[in-house]
């Protein structure tokens, strides 16, 4: 029996452990090989913990088969052994083991060491030691059925258990993370000398070929019950937001390659918005795995107005947000599917912020906003983990940037993204000389109704162009043509038939010659003429060519084409969909013919979305 007082000088701050009282009974004690003495030890440290160690011990060679028992092992006196390495300040929290420790010598004259038995941490809390906050707390860690070992080195474990736990994660003002702060080493520390040794690419070198990858186990680990707050100081106004009633299990975790663990964790973000990550997992694997999928639902937009202030310039009014994503890892390669729902999402007047994206926030919603007032977006990612630039969310960020752009520079092509539909809807192409729509034109603003229809906050501007060198050769070929049906309307009212509407008379190619010549005798202009003069009887190519050098075409019929053919435009989409007339707009153009475009002819008719 005695009693100890145990200081450690090692570590900055001296660990000091008062042992009182210790009993130690040592029972056929022997140095000969292969001898068994009998221990028996009991100690009660800091008047609070209680260690018991019972079984046999060899000395020749060394060998151990010990029942042990801990209760109530403090954390804190221990704190002085990590301080110089993370800055986190352990208030309270104990240790409890009750299980059987082995050791025996291996054919290389190595320990074997082996524990078997429960392991439980209880009323653990911590602390940011740099901004004094708290860090993580639980009731209770359990480790229930816990083997593990050195040489082999190997975990195995039934359950491990969280209870009641809570953890806080800051974003500081600078953009670093409580994590990262806490994980730094100490700066009154940096001096601190340290022996010379190898390397420490060398030295991390020397422990991969020294040792085997460890054989990791675990059944099944348990989250009863938990509380993550997370803050964001590095914006202005402040963003906090709580994750409740956390609770799930991940069940089958191993290092063995060809294992999967399952995941299933619930919980809620702040008090009205389902959280769910779900899937499978190998993160002890030496290549990650992951096939998770993490959704949740209802969240309030409102709440996120400090981000969407700095990066989009507008405070959010009102909205909920709906979040799914699937993350697939394999072979350090990540395939990603992000799923994102809005559902009116409705912004305040603009606010100015240096960070804000230079770019039509507002009509980017409107675009992507349906009659619903909802929001579809599908955003896929792929990348290698091993590529540095590759980065998952300020990749969905620059997707969303370039979605938002996308409504100045081609905001059609962003509405058929996002529709479904791949046809280019921001023209619709004539013939020339014609204001009638084609079957094809009438096709694409069917669809465009359509779009304008589930889309009630955008205004359509309408202009009307022409091709001034092949509308004028058209607008020619349609007098004659109008020519040629009066001479056949002509004459079917002389004959009393029924008469019809000009534009629905037809002229087949067996008649064309034949109203083609009586046009031509109608026709008022100089005509070549014989020597009784008679006006000659031309062939079809010739009366062709006066036709065409005698039908006038002016600016001002050009500039009517062009009027006609918005106008047209604005008729059938008004026919074909309960989109409201003040929200098309005619617009004259500033002038005749448009701007090239590739695959498109000039005389057509432009859209703008406002």
């Amino acid at each position: 029996k005695a009693d100890i007082t145990f200081i450690d000088e090692q570590p900055r701050k001296p660990v000091k452990v008062q042992i009182n009282p210790l009993r130690l009974n040592i029972s056929k004690i022997s140095m000969s090989k292969g001898a068994i003495a009998n221990l028996d030890l009991s100690l009660i440290m800091d008047q609070k913990t209680n260690i018991t160690a019972k079984g046999p011990v060899g000395l020749q060679p060394l060998s151990a088969d010990l029942v042990m028992n801990v209760k109530d092992l403090a954390i804190r006196p221990l704190q002085p052994y990590f301080t110089d390495t993370i800055q986190l300040d352990i208030t309270r929290g104990s240790i409890s083991t009750d299980g059987k420790l082995s050791m025996k010598m291996d054919a290389k004259n190595k320990p074997g060491i082996k524990y078997q038995g429960e392991l439980s941490i209880a009323q653990f809390a911590s602390i940011d030691e740099i901004h004094t906050r708290d860090f993580l707390k639980f009731r209770q860690l359990d480790f229930n059925s816990l083997e593990a070992g050195y040489n082999p080195l190997f975990v195995k474990i039934k359950e491990i258990s969280i209870r009641d736990f809570f953890s806080k994660i800051v974003i500081n003002k600078g953009g670093t993370t409580n994590i990262e702060d806490i994980m730094s080493p100490p700066k009154k520390y940096a001096g601190r000398v340290t022996p010379p040794g190898p390397e420490p690419s060398k030295r991390v070198e020397q422990a991969k070929s020294s040792q085997r990858p460890p054989d990791i186990k675990i059944g099944k680990v348990s989250f009863l019950g938990g509380t993550v707050d997370f803050a964001d100081y590095n914006i202005r106004p402040n963003y906090a937001v709580t994750m409740l009633n956390l609770k799930g299990s991940v069940t089958g975790l191993s290092s063995q390659e060809i294992s999967r663990a399952r995941v299933n964790l619930k919980g809620n973000i702040g008090r009205g918005t389902p959280l769910s990550i779900a899937g499978t997992i190998n993160p002890l694997k030496k290549d990650l795995f992951a096939d998770i999928k993490i959704s949740f639902k209802d969240l309030e937009m409102s709440q996120m107005t400090p981000y969407t202030i700095k990066f989009l310039g507008y405070p959010i009014i009102k909205g909920k947000l709906n979040f799914d994503v699937s993350y697939l890892v394999d072979k350090r390669k990540l395939t990603a599917e992000n799923k994102v729902f809005f559902d009116q999402l409705t912004f305040g007047d603009k606010v100015e912020s240096p960070d804000a994206i230079k770019a039509p926030v507002t009509l980017a919603v409107s675009l992507l906003t349906d009659r619903n007032g909802q929001i579809n977006l599908d955003i896929p990612l792929s990348g290698s983990l091993d590529d540095p630039k590759f980065k998952v969310w300020p990749l969905v960020w620059q997707i969303l940037v370039n979605l938002i752009t996308k409504a100045v520079t081609a905001p059609f092509s962003l509405l058929s993204s996002v529709t479904g539909g791949g046809e280019e809807m921001s023209f619709v192409e004539f013939d020339y000389g014609s204001a009638e729509l084609t079957e094809d034109g009438q096709k694409k603003i069917s669809a465009l109704a359509k779009v304008l229809y589930d889309r009630p906050n955008l205004k359509l501007e309408i202009e009307g162009y022409v091709d001034p060198v092949n509308d004028k050769e058209g607008l020619k070929k349609v007098e004659l043509d109008r020519l040629m049906k009066a001479q056949k309307l002509k004459e079917t009212a002389d004959k009393d038939k029924p008469s019809v509407p000009l534009k629905e008379i037809t002229i087949a190619p067996s008649e064309y010659e034949k109203y083609l010549t009586l046009a031509y005798k109608a026709a008022k202009f100089s005509k070549p003429r014989t020597a009784l003069v008679i006006p000659k009887t031309l062939p079809r190519a010739e009366m062709e060519k006066l036709f065409h050098d005698n039908i006038p075409v002016t600016d001002s019929d050009l500039t009517q084409l062009a009027a006609n053919r918005a106008q047209a435009v604005r008729e059938q989409l008004l026919q074909d969909s309960n989109v409201e007339p003040a929200r098309i707009f005619i617009v004259k153009a500033p002038s005749l013919a448009p701007e090239k475009k590739e695959k498109a002819k000039d005389s057509r008719v432009g859209f703008t979305l406002k």
